[in-house]
């Protein structure tokens, strides 16, 4: 009991450890990436534009995150069904056979 404790502990702390590396490494990545826009814009836009520019687009990744966590997830608690697939195979087969019926009863016009 206690080493199947101790191999999740170990798991989750592997888990979370591999997490923190790979937030960091991301946020460092990503300050590279703004710094490169930044001179590529500033170059081709001007210095006012390129913020205008990171900002707008960090505050509407923002926004767009904050409205996903917002959101509301209700989960449907489990139903048993109210049928089962034989009722469904009987009323198709009901179906079946009552379109049959009606297409032969049609008269075919031969032109």
């Amino acid at each position: 009991m206690f080493d199947r404790m101790k191999n999740a502990a170990k798991s989750t702390l592997r888990r979370t450890a591999f997490g923190a590396a790979a937030t960091v490494m991301l946020a460092v990545g990503l300050g590279f990436l703004t710094a490169a826009a930044f001179i590529a814009l500033t170059v081709s836009a001007g210095v006012i534009t390129a913020c205008v520019v990171l900002g707008t687009a960090y505050a509407g990744g923002g926004l767009i995150l904050a409205a996903f966590a917002a959101a509301s997830h209700k989960h449907r608690p489990a139903t048993q069904p109210t049928h089962t697939a034989a009722a469904d195979w009987t009323g198709l087969a009901a179906a079946f056979a009552q379109g049959y019926g009606a297409g032969s009863s049609v008269k075919h016009r031969r032109h």
